[in-house]
C-alpha cells in the first residue's frame, strides 16, 4: 500500500491543529508508527513526474472553469504517476477528472 507525501502532509497538519494531550500524542505515535513498519506502507512522492501530471490536471480544470484544490491537483498527480489505485473516504466526486484520464498517458494528453 501507498500513501502520498500530500496526505502525510495533510495527516501531519491534522494532527498539529488538535490540542496538545493525550490524544494527540497517542495519535502521533500511532501514525508515526504506521509510517516506519515499511512492510505495510511505502511512500508515493511528489516528484517532477507527479508535478508535470498536477500542473496539466490543474491547467486542464482552469481551462474549463472548474476549480479543484491544489493538494487534491497534487494527489491525483502522484496516483498518476505511480500508475496507481486512488482510495479515499471521500466521494471520488472531489477527483471527478480520474476517471477520464487513467492509464498510461503521459501528463501532456491530459484534455
Amino acid at each position: 500500500m501507498r500513501i502520498t507525501s500530500v496526505t502525510i502532509l495533510e495527516i501531519h497538519l491534522g494532527l498539529q491543529l488538535l490540542p496538545v494531550g493525550r490524544r494527540r500524542s497517542h495519535l502521533t505515535k500511532e501514525f508515526e508508527a504506521g509510517l516506519a513498519d515499511d512492510i505495510d506502507w511505502r511512500e508515493a512522492p511528489f516528484d517532477t513526474v507527479a508535478a508535470q501530471y498536477s500542473a496539466s490536471l490543474k491547467a486542464s480544470r482552469h481551462k474549463k472553469e472548474l476549480p479543484v484544490e491544489l493538494r487534491d491537483t497534487m494527489i491525483a498527480g502522484i496516483v498518476l504517476a505511480c500508475n496507481a489505485t486512488l482510495a479515499t473516504r471521500l466521494s471520488l466526486g472531489k477527483f471527478p477528472f480520474l476517471s477520464l484520464i487513467r492509464g498510461r498517458m503521459g501528463p501532456e494528453t491530459i484534455p
